[in-house]
């Protein structure tokens, strides 16, 4: 199934209204999956030599776009491409992390890339929000390592590149790295003034007091009403210092 008749369908099972600027982007995604079916030139970071570039998708706008679901749809729908997806700033962790535990080595960022590659070609990050200044200063070589490795970025942002880091301390520095953002990436804006997510209050109750069964049903219908794709049930989640029970889990949404 097309992206464009999954959303189609979505639309109808959750009476959503037809977006013409959610359907550009959904075209832009199609585009993008037809690239990565075609045979790509074999040049391994071996011998130093970068795999032919394809470009990936930028998608900035304002909150409530739609941007996340999106995205979601692309990565959920081409699953046998190769699709990783994470929020940016825990991606970036990740990264700080592996950094440490290769520290010494010539080049650790490429082989971080270099093990990425091996389980995929396609990185789909999550509200790339450019904040800290070691993030920044680690952007260039991070995305010239993705690139040479021949992973595909896709990211959401509510900012343009050009607007990443703005005003933060040393940005000259980050300037390479927006660059690359805008060279390597087809830069979408997701125009429009609707937020979707306020749709998604106002048709529900903000608050389910006391807690009852018949409560725990309501927040249940709602959990599903605007989650998409697969659901984890009851666990928990490390935040620094202590572990949060939770009761469903889902891209981007969590109860």
């Amino acid at each position: 199934m097309s992206l464009l008749n999954h959303y189609q369908q979505q639309l109808q099972l959750n009476g959503y209204q037809r977006d013409p600027h959610q359907e550009q982007v959904l075209s832009a995604f199609e585009r993008l999956a037809e690239a990565l079916q075609q045979p790509r030139k074999a040049k391994g970071w071996l011998w130093n030599k970068s795999i032919e570039t394809i470009p990936g998708v930028y998608l900035w706008g304002g909150v409530g776009r739609g941007k996340t679901w999106l995205m979601d749809m692309f990565h959920q729908q081409h699953q046998k491409l190769g699709i990783e997806r994470h929020h940016f700033h825990s991606f970036m962790r990740y990264i700080h992390q592996r950094l440490t535990e290769y520290g010494g080595e010539k080049e650790p960022m490429l082989l971080i890339a270099n093990e990425m590659a091996s389980r995929m070609q396609v990185l789909c990050l999550d509200e790339f929000n450019v904040i800290d200044i070691g993030d920044a200063m680690l952007m260039r070589v991070l995305l010239e390592s993705l690139q040479k490795v021949g992973i595909v970025l896709v990211t959401t942002s509510n900012q343009p590149p050009d607007r990443l880091y703005w005003q933060g301390l040393q940005r000259e520095q980050f300037l390479p790295a927006i660059d690359l953002l805008n060279s390597n990436n087809e830069v979408l804006e997701l125009a429009g003034n609707k937020d979707y997510r306020l749709q998604l209050f106002e048709a529900s109750s903000v608050y389910h007091t006391p807690l009852s069964d018949e409560s725990m049903i309501n927040l249940s219908k709602e959990f599903d009403r605007v989650v998409s794709g697969s659901v984890e049930e009851t666990g928990r989640f490390e935040v620094p210092g202590r572990a949060v029970r939770f009761v469903k889990r889902g891209s981007g949404v969590i109860w």
